[in-house]
């Protein structure tokens, strides 16, 4: 099955030492550099039209203005413009990725990876139009092999690390595409790709707040394309933010009234306002360009179980859930939907995973409690609902104690998870998990592993959870053997995550195996981003 990735080309470096116009109030240059400073290709790409017009020789410019038209989505154009420059140009290097990129948005992967072919292979741009033609065409191991060596060739290049990124998601492997976010995230914080894919994550995680703040800076860095500002406003319909949803699809409602993802988004705002019939109507009439959408498949799955047609939920959920298979709300849906046609042992396989991580709610460990004491298997969720229900600020205050931590604001994070656990929350493996790392961070080592040891108990299948208890055990000057026992858990259970791999490095060195420690320390920096690369450096130059 093809892998299809869409790419979107940096802004190459514009030359401005052919363009006859001085740098002056209002010179078409200067309004190019401002649109795009500003985020707004629509009106770059009429300023680099006038610079054309006075400059027609000027090929730099043509470039770059065939790059911006990629950017919008517009491979016809941005092809025709490519054609105009020399032959040499066009056929090597920064021309040659350009038309790679073109044939990809028209549907013609053989004639994109040729022109891919013909880039510098040595240059990320090159390698990374090539892994984008490779993918189209469904040739994924070589396109997955090439993606490793060109991160591991470029480390700190953004679209690269972007892409795998998204290319890890499609393996399923959350924890990689994590640590490639971070690193795309820090290697350029206001790069579409990089923001779109940390939006993405943020959905899986269903932090809707976090994704809001991801999609708005896209929308905010890249104003004309529309992608960024469909994902903003589908946020904000999930967060009930109704206005600010319909005030962001104003530009889309201009520019592109009968798109489907705009349908897709008033069905998403009638279903928020509880009007199933309409949202079932909409989706309806765009269900055959909806239906490989994922979002759009999750709200069909929805609408479908509230209209009382399970097997129909059934089958728009299967292959949403095939690709997100710990999405809480989306295997909440499909557990309910199979309940209901009588598969209640289909209907406990799909909520277990992400009943078993720390993140789940109460409304699934109910649901998952229900089902296990109904078949008669053993039931670990029931110790975790707790005997109070949780504070209605509980979401706001748990992002409160995030942001602290991002902030390294310890004192402040402790005080939120304490006072979470003190009015009730003794039993929620999330606020014990991450107020033992507070607690630890504040001096409170003893505190830190009592939380830990009842997190575990909770979640122990979660490696997140494990890699608190082994951290917290290897930091307070706990039993160092047991301490590189969970960590070799939390490393094996998620082998993608840098930061488990060199928490596991630091118990082999306290445990005295340090040539171990040495080469799994040493291969992770390569990776890590500059935060983890002064601990492991720190790790480093002890053993």
């Amino acid at each position: 099955m093809k892998n299809r990735l869409f790419l979107s080309l940096a802004i190459v470096p514009l030359a401005l030492g052919t363009a006859s116009c001085g740098w002056v109030s209002g010179d078409p240059v200067v309004e190019a550099e401002t649109a795009l400073a500003e985020g707004d290709l629509g009106a770059a790409r009429v300023h680099l039209l006038a610079i054309l017009k006075e400059t027609p020789d000027d090929h730099q410019t043509r470039l770059r203005y065939a790059d911006i038209m990629l950017e919008l989505g517009d491979g016809i154009a941005a092809q025709a413009a490519v054609e105009q420059v020399p032959v040499v140009m066009r056929e090597s290097g920064v021309g040659a990725a350009l038309m790679s990129r073109a044939m990809l948005l028209q549907d013609k992967p053989d004639e994109a990876l040729a022109w891919a072919e013909k880039a510098d292979s040595s240059t990320a741009l090159g390698q990374w139009v090539r892994i984008g033609a490779l993918l189209a065409l469904g040739q994924t191991e070589p396109a997955f092999a090439l993606a490793d060596d060109a991160v591991a060739a470029h480390p700190d290049d953004v679209r690269l690390l972007a892409l795998r990124g998204e290319m890890a998601l499609t393996e399923r492997k959350v924890e990689l595409a994590n640590s490639l976010s971070a690193r795309a995230l820090e290697a350029d914080g206001k790069d579409l790709n990089a923001l779109m894919l940390a939006g993405r994550l943020d959905l899986l995680r269903e932090d809707f707040e976090a994704a809001e703040q991801h999609y708005a800076q896209a929308v905010s860095a890249n104003s004309s394309i529309l992608g960024p500002r469909l994902s903003l406003a589908a946020v904000q319909a999930d967060l009930g933010k109704l206005y600010e949803a319909a005030e962001t699809l104003k530009v889309l409602r201009e520019t592109a009234p009968n798109h489907p993802m705009g349908m897709f988004l008033d069905a998403k705002l009638a279903f928020v306002r509880g009007d199933l019939d309409t949202a079932h109507q909409i989706m309806q009439a765009g269900e055959g360009a909806l239906r490989k959408v994922p979002a759009a498949q999750l709200l069909m799955g929805e609408i479908a179980h509230l209209r009382g047609s399970h097997e129909q939920s059934i089958a728009f959920l299967r292959p949403f859930l095939r690709d997100n298979p710990g999405h809480v709300q989306g295997a909440t849906v499909m557990a309910q939907a199979l309940l209901a046609v009588g598969e209640t042992d289909k209907a406990l396989s799909t909520i277990e995973i992400p009943a078993s991580r720390a993140v789940a709610g109460p409304q699934m460990l109910a649901l998952a409690s229900r089902l296990s004491q109904q078949l008669g298997r053993d039931d670990p969720y029931a110790a975790r609902l707790g005997k109070v229900s949780p504070p209605e600020d509980l979401s706001s205050r748990l992002a409160a104690a995030d942001r602290a931590i991002g902030r390294s604001e310890w004192a402040e994070a402790r005080d939120i998870y304490a006072g979470l656990r003190d009015e009730g929350l003794e039993a929620n493996a999330l606020v014990l998990n991450n107020g033992a790392i507070a607690e630890l961070n504040t001096g409170n080592s003893s505190e830190a592993v009592q939380l830990a040891r009842r997190a575990i108990a909770l979640t122990p299948g979660d490696p997140f959870v494990m890699d608190t208890l082994g951290w917290v055990l290897l930091q307070s000057g706990g039993d160092k053997k047991e301490a590189l026992a969970w960590l070799g858990k939390a490393k094996d259970a998620a082998p993608g995550n840098l930061e488990f791999r060199w928490h596991y490095a630091a118990a082999l060195a306290a445990n005295g195996r340090r040539a171990e420690a040495r080469e799994i320390a040493s291969g992770v920096r390569e990776f890590a981003d500059a935060a983890q690369r002064k601990h492991i450096d720190d790790l480093l130059s002890k053993i």
